[in-house]
Order: C-alpha cells, then structure tokens, then sequence
C-alpha cells in the first residue's frame, strides 16, 4: 500500500466523523463550564442579562468517576489447573508490578472520564525491546483516529486506526534520521488546507516547524501491521506490528473503548443524555435573575420627563419615579412569570440530579427510609451497569496486553518484589533457570498423595 492509501484512510475518519466530533467537542466544553455559545453571550451582554451556568454535568461526571475509584481493582490471573497455581502467582505479581510502575488506576480513571464526556478513550500499551519496561500511556481522544465504519463498542472490528503526534521538526529528525531531507522538505513546501489540529491548521504547523505524524496500524487479514507517515512521506515504511498476540501473531497495541454508540455509528458518551436539561437549568436560572433586577411598566406619553431616569430610579432597591398628573403609569408585576420559571428551574434541576448517579447512590439521599435509599441506590446501579461493565473489559484487554509484552520481551530472568515492608521482603522471580533437581522436586510435590513419598 502507498501513502496515499493511508492518507485517504485518515480523511474518510476526519470527513465521517465530523459531525460526531463536533458534538464531543461540545460535551467536553460543557463539562469545562463552556456551556453558552459566543453569540448566546453577545446577546444577553447586550441585553443585560448574565449568561449564568450552573454546571450540573460536571457533579455527574465527577460522581460517576468517584464510584470508579471507589471500586477499582488489581489484576489478579487464575490457574487452569492445579498445576499451574505458582505460575499463576508469578503472572499476578508481574501484572500488579506494571500496574504499579506505569500507574495504570490512574491512567484507567482518566480513560473512564473521556468515556464518560467525549465519548471514547484507552491506551497504547508498548515496550521499546527485551527487558525493557513496559509502557502504558493515555491516547487523548482527540488525537485518536479510528476506522469510521466499525461498530463495535470495543473497536474490535476496525481494519485501521491510529494516533496524531504532532512533533517539532527536530525531534522528528531525532526519532526519524533516515528522512531527515524529507522532513525539511515536507516543513518547507507542504501547503495543504487540512483541518485535524492542535489547533494549528495542514501538516505542518510554520510557526514552531511542527509536523503532524500519524503513528498508523492497518490489518491485512489478521495480521496487524505499522508505520509512521507525515503528508505525502513515510517516516517509516510499512512492516508487521512488532507487538505479538497469544498466538504469536503481530498485533495492535491500542486498546480504546466507548461508552454509546448510535445507528449512524457515531460514538458518544453519557454527558450527552445531560445537555438539554443543562441548557434549561442555566437558561431558567438566568432568566429569573434577570426578571429579579427589572422592572415592565405601562404608562402614557408624558407620564415621566425622563424614561431612561424613571429606569434607573426602578433599578434601585430604594427608588422613587415621579410621574406627571393626569397621565396613567403603572408598574407591572412580573412576579407570576418568574414563579413558572422557578417551578421549571426547579423541576429541571431535580430532573438531571435523578439521572443515573443519583445522590442516593453517592450516599447523600434525603428519603425518609434506608429502604428507599437502597431501592434508590439499586435503580442508579442498573442504569450505570454497562458503563461499568464495559470499562472493566476493557482493563481485562490491557491486562492481556500486558501478558503478551511479558511473554515477548521479557525473556531473561527478572525478579520482582512484592511487598514495600522493608523489613519483611517477598521476591518473585520470572525466567529463572530450573534445574533437574528442582524439576524432580515439582514432580514428586505435583504426584497423588498415595506416589507422594515413592516420588520423593
């Protein structure tokens, strides 16, 4: 395959998933507080009004993180025969050991977040050769591309995806010395209008002499392979992924996951279910206190010398218009309208706090009965069960990922130290030579009980 067959395979996602992304995009700023557009804005300022936010999505999503952190767990593998237990002990400790040294609880409550607001997010997980440690770093979501057309949560049926690294010109020179002449090329002459940014515009950002790499993985059959290409150039050439599977097989490292995902195959988070009655908790709220600070009056020509001095005399909490003799004026009570949006506010409001993680589930609940808190507690869990579900398979993947590195760089004996007790040190070593002695010894201990003592 040529460049330009992974070129056009990274537009087909830009083009597809325009749309989607610019709805992650907008979750994501309402959970930053970004919740009024900039026209929305001009128009309260000129009218007055404060364009409040009351940020309910954030609570939710804070909430729903809480709980992950509350229920994480460690890696832990299981024998399939008795025969296997020490081994399976030996594998659990070297999961726990990567899972400490790449802070991977950490990393899997940051995936949970941008599951949660944008609506996808996972890791790559490589090791640079034997023995060296291996690496599990956070893919930001929007720095992922993807096959448009798969349809699993899981992104188990992608043929590509991918990850942007946008890079100095040196330290693409660095990493790729063999095409140093093309790099300076592409930063000298690329004049594309493409639009997959940080935020700068093309393939080339000119004012740092940045280029954008696409770190690609393609399947031809069910092998995965790899290369790195900026614009119309490889940085590096096509070849089998260097990752291998269980079977030995070259492999994608990238393990992604997703929380929803619609018919038209765009793919969204639970922020999404919030927006509306986000957008009618801030509008209300901002209604009602600009109803607060105004006055509507009615009156005939002449009524007042001065309508702009009567409108400040009215803004005042102790102000006094004078009226003329013989002409009507008269104060209008807004105080109706403004208990139809209270009530309305207040029924949003409650409306969004009962969605999902309600504040039963956080352990705030107000009912009158621990009866009601747990079946209000029980309601909020099923509702989220396949959030959870689906993040804890995830880490199941990683784990695999990990085993996989384990089993493929990890050829020389290593030992690894359980426990931080300084005084109380407990060792467990991988890929360490047995002798026939030793072999004989695991024979006569794995032997029936009734052969136990002839085996000795």
């Amino acid at each position: 395959m040529d460049v330009t067959d992974f070129k056009k395979q990274f537009e087909s996602f830009r083009t597809e998933t325009d749309v989607a992304r610019q709805y992650a995009e907008r979750d994501q700023d309402y959970d930053d507080h970004h919740q009024w557009t900039d026209d929305e804005v001009a128009t309260l300022e000129a009218r007055g009004q404060a364009p409040v936010v009351i940020n309910r999505v954030k609570v939710k999503v804070n909430l729903l993180c809480g709980l992950q952190r509350r229920t994480r767990t460690v890696p832990r593998a299981l024998p399939r025969t008795p025969q296997h237990e020490d081994a399976a002990d030996a594998v659990t400790e070297a999961l726990r050991y990567i899972s400490d040294n790449t802070d991977f609880p950490v990393i899997s409550s940051e995936v949970f977040r941008d599951k949660l607001v944008p609506g996808y997010g996972g890791a790559i997980i490589e090791c640079e050769g034997k023995g060296k440690p291996i690496t599990t770093t956070k893919v930001p979501w929007d720095r992922y591309y993807y096959d448009p057309h798969c349809r699993y949560l899981d992104f188990s049926d992608r043929k590509f995806d991918g990850i942007v690294i946008w890079m100095d010109e040196d330290d693409a020179i660095a990493d790729f010395p063999d095409k140093e002449e093309d790099i300076k090329d592409l930063v000298a002459n690329d004049d594309e209008d493409e639009t997959f940014q940080d935020r700068p515009e093309r393939w080339v950002d000119y004012g740092r002499k940045r280029i954008r790499v696409c770190q690609h993985f393609y399947r031809k059959g069910d092998v995965w392979w790899m290369c790195y290409f900026a614009g119309d150039i490889f940085l590096s050439e096509p070849e089998e992924s260097p990752y291998l599977d269980e079977d030995g097989k070259p492999c994608n490292p990238i393990e992604m996951e997703t929380a929803y995902i619609d018919r038209d195959l765009n793919r969204y988070g639970e922020v999404r279910h919030y927006i509306h009655l986000q957008d009618e908790v801030n509008h209300r709220r901002s209604r009602l206190l600009y109803a607060m600070s105004v006055r509507q009056t009615i009156g005939e020509d002449g009524a007042v010398d001065d309508i702009d001095d009567m409108k400040r005399e009215l803004a005042k909490a102790n102000g006094h218009v004078k009226t003329n003799r013989g002409f009507q004026f008269e104060v209008l009570d807004n105080n109706k309208t403004s208990e139809v949006d209270l009530l309305l506010y207040r029924e949003s409001k409650a409306e969004i706090d009962d969605i999902g993680a309600n504040s039963a589930l956080a352990g705030k609940g107000r009912s009158r009965s621990g009866r009601q808190d747990q079946i209000q507690q029980q309601a909020g869990q099923t509702e989220l069960a396949a959030l959870y579900d689906g993040h804890k398979h995830w880490e199941k993947r990683v784990y695999r990922q990990w085993w996989n590195r384990i089993k493929q760089f990890w050829d020389e004996e290593k030992w690894i130290r359980v426990t931080d007790d300084p005084t109380n040190l407990e060792w467990v070593g991988l890929n360490r030579p047995i002798t026939n002695g030793d072999l004989l010894l695991q024979t006569a201990q794995q032997a029936p009980p009734e052969l136990a003592q002839a085996a000795q």
